[in-house]
């Protein structure tokens, strides 16, 4: 199978299905044929994602819960912090996932496509790309699959891994203050690196525990779990129920990965750069980079 778009989204995740959703709204690219490639077209609850901000903005309509104050605590001290004007909010990945893939399936000009990508051919004048479900051809590609070996094949730029465990637990009896989100605690033991916990209740009796490090290497899974359930007990949680569990782990570096870019290729996403270095953070700036800018 051979077949020809004028762009080629690769990834179905946050920035690929973003840019689905920018170029559906945008008149520009309404007569404009629109692949969008993805080797696992999820739309389950896999993740979530949080963010700060100040004014309204595309996907409020997807909040799921946001939080006006913070806490952040040492073995020493611990404080809470207003934060008005700005606000913390979070989205759930299946609001997410549904939203963008309706919006895609109702496109007439947009084309999902379940498939593996083998490779990425840049051509004089277009750009070629094997899947295990055939040969596609395109004007311009987005490419928001992310390649580790871009960072680990160089020593110039420093590479920390944000890794983490989260566990969605309910408790038997009121627990939190769903107005105030824990977002750094670094109580618990550092063990010679960067750890905190982070807590985003919901309601009185649910919230999300996430064990987080910053450091080279991951740890096994047990450990992450471990560390939450001592968290747990030490806050005096003994009876509660694990709702769903999620994972991550996210590049931290300044390596300059839009030198990859070229008239016919843009790298998106975590794959472009725009994940923080300092915080990792992707979603607000992924949003903002999609408000009124086009590269082709």
């Amino acid at each position: 199978m051979q077949e020809h778009y004028d762009y080629i989204i690769l990834g179905a995740g946050l920035s690929g299905l973003l840019m689905t959703c920018r170029m559906i709204d945008d008149p520009f690219f309404a007569d404009k044929k629109i692949a969008l490639i993805e080797q696992n077209l999820k739309k389950n609850n896999d993740r979530t994602w949080c963010f700060w901000q100040k004014d309204s903005g595309l996907l409020d309509h997807l909040i799921s819960t946001s939080w006006n104050k913070i806490l952040v605590a040492s073995t020493h001290q611990q404080q809470e912090i207003p934060i008005p004007p700005y606000r913390y909010s979070k989205i759930e990945g299946d609001d997410f996932y549904t939203y963008a893939f309706a919006k895609a399936e109702k496109a007439t000009n947009v084309y999902i496509i379940e498939a593996l990508l083998d490779s990425i051919e840049e051509k004089v004048d277009r750009v070629m790309v094997k899947t295990s479900a055939g040969i596609y051809y395109a004007s311009h590609v987005l490419n928001s699959i992310f390649n580790p070996e871009l960072l680990n094949n160089q020593k110039r730029y420093e590479v920390l891994q944000q890794h983490f465990v989260g566990w969605f637990v309910k408790t038997a009896s009121p627990q939190f203050d769903p107005a105030c989100a824990t977002f750094m605690d670094f109580s618990i033991p550092q063990r010679g690196n960067c750890r905190f916990m982070y807590v985003l209740p919901t309601s009185s009796t649910e919230a999300l525990f996430e064990y987080t490090l910053f450091s080279k290497d991951l740890l096994p899974e047990a450990e992450y779990e471990a560390a939450i359930k001592d968290y747990l007990l030490e806050k005096g949680i003994a009876n509660y129920t694990i709702k769903r569990k999620e994972k991550g782990s996210i590049p931290m570096t300044c390596y300059p990965f839009e030198q990859h870019n070229t008239s016919r290729m843009i790298h998106i996403g975590t794959a472009g750069g725009w994940t923080r270095p300092s915080t990792g953070y992707t979603f607000q700036y992924t949003l903002n980079g999609l408000q009124g800018y086009w590269i082709f």
